[in-house]
């Protein structure tokens, strides 16, 4: 049985994008769950942490496949490849974390061909609402217009004041088709913290000593939870 496909793209960096893909792969919603990421992003931040993890000792967990070792991502018609396709079949959700629309043209086809849910994290930032408004949200709308497509499509609020309105942040993107995810990745401290040396946020908030850490890392985990539930529920589980 496959399993399900969790895109996660954007159009600029520093979006979240793979905090994001590692937050969720380790989330309490998904730890009885067979999870896994792909990194297609060159950046390769995820397969970095994952070196570092195993540097350091630490258990394995959510196993990290790079680019490079599952083939390429797509064949010739635009299809799954062999290598990508078996790790699918072989886990309950595979996140795969994807370049910048900039360097990779989004692989839109794919994405809408093969995911079950695309998450599209946004900055609440002039340049990046109207990157996303003019090369994301557009072809939302063609694949639900041109083929029928039955991806579900969320924009998700990143690196945002903890008490900003998510309504209010998301109006101007009203019309476009996309959902918007009822939870947010606001900026916390521990967000750009707990990847250090290897660690997963759960990790982190257990050994982080100062008090005020320690409260700012459970905020960090509660929000996680949040935004996992939300997918789950979109992944129907």
């Amino acid at each position: 049985m496959r399993g399900k496909l969790v895109l996660l793209v954007t159009t600029k960096g520093g979006s979240g994008k793979s905090t994001l893909a590692l937050t969720l792969a380790h989330a309490r919603t998904f730890q009885s769950t067979k999870v896994c990421i792909v990194e297609a992003d060159p950046q390769g931040s995820l397969e970095t942490w994952a070196k570092e993890r195993e540097g350091a000792g630490r258990p394995n967990g959510v196993p990290v496949f790079a680019r490079h070792k599952v083939n390429d991502l797509l064949n010739s018609d635009y299809g799954i490849a062999a290598g990508l396709e078996k790790i699918i079949k072989g886990h309950d959700i595979t996140f795969l974390d994807t370049p910048g629309e900039s360097e990779a043209n989004i692989r839109t086809l794919f994405a809408l061909s093969h995911s079950d849910v695309v998450l599209i994290p946004l900055r609440f930032t002039e340049f990046d609402m109207q990157s996303v408004t003019a090369h994301v949200l557009p072809e939302i709308v063609r694949a639900k217009e041109d083929m029928g497509s039955t991806t579900r499509y969320f924009l998700i609020g990143t690196m945002m004041h903890p008490t900003a309105g998510l309504e209010r942040a998301m109006s101007n993107l009203d019309g476009t088709r996309a959902e918007v995810l009822p939870a947010t990745l606001p900026f916390r401290r521990p967000f750009a913290e707990f990847a250090e040396g290897g660690r997963t946020l759960l990790e982190y908030a257990k050994e982080i000593r100062a008090s005020a850490g320690r409260r700012q890392a459970r905020k960090a985990v509660r929000d996680v939870d949040l935004i996992a539930g939300e997918v789950a529920k979109a992944l129907g589980m």
